[in-house]
């Protein structure tokens, strides 16, 4: 039998290991016991442990009322926020303008928020692409941003090479130099991304993984890279208006 939450907790893994969110202390590594070992770790201590993760939940929550799905951790749910799908266009930019108000004082100083909130484009939907760069506005980075940008993005590409414990891919980045980045996304190039086999045991050549600071995640569909590649494309799209509202007054 399958761990009901492996998806929400693979996304998850790489930022919280990296002491970016989610759990700290003694919890910090059982994301990875949940996915990897057949440890005392089960389902409902890691739906306690993506708790932890103020922003992804939020989102998530707000993804699955809107569509009176009960569970946020309902796998459209999850898919939705990670990937993208069509439960996020049914979000209402004003419930989204709210949530992002209600981060003032946990995510962001409450003046950022509210001022965050204020500037939303019309067509933003509450995918994890909006939280990486239209949240990264209410600190003043706007128009040009840096690595942790590009790496906290879930990125996707094809698989053309599996060399141990690293896959090489053909993927599109963000356009950039000298480790600042612009907000829209280049031609396919080819890099290589980490592959930790605990979690990524297999995947051949031709096949699409996303990764998560520089770390396979998992293997998805061609409709899915596809999916993930529109609402990534949308989001930037939305964030360059909001530089240029920003800019004309």
């Amino acid at each position: 039998m399958g761990k009901k939450y492996e998806r929400a907790a693979r996304y998850a893994l790489y930022p919280n290991m990296l002491g970016q969110c989610g759990p700290r202390g003694s919890d910090k590594d059982k994301l990875y016991k949940y996915l990897t070992t057949r440890s005392k770790i089960d389902d409902n201590q890691a739906r306690r442990l993506l708790e932890q993760f103020p922003a992804a939940s939020v989102y998530m929550k707000l993804i699955a009322d809107t569509n009176d799905i009960p569970d946020w951790l309902d796998p459209r749910v999850v898919e939705a926020y990670w990937i993208g799908n069509n439960l996020l266009d049914r979000v209402r930019v004003q419930d989204l303008k709210i949530l992002v108000s209600s981060f003032g004082g946990k995510i962001m100083p409450s003046m950022a928020a509210d001022n965050l909130a204020m500037r939303i484009p019309h067509d933003a939907v509450p995918h994890h692409s909006f939280h990486v760069f239209i949240g990264s506005a209410a600190d003043g980075k706007i128009g040009k941003v840096g690595n942790p940008e590009e790496f906290c993005r879930i990125g996707w590409g094809e698989v053309r090479a599996i060399d141990g414990p690293k896959v090489r891919v053909i993927a599109r980045s963000l356009v950039g130099q000298g480790g600042q980045y612009e907000l829209r996304l280049g031609r396919e190039m080819p890099f290589e991304v980490a592959r930790d086999p605990a979690i990524m045991p297999e995947v051949r050549r031709g096949e699409f993984i996303t990764f998560h600071w520089g770390r396979a995640v998992e293997v998805i569909t061609l409709d899915e890279a596809r999916r993930l590649e529109y609402y990534t494309e949308a989001t930037l799209a939305a964030c360059r208006r909001m530089i240029r509202d920003a800019e004309a007054n």
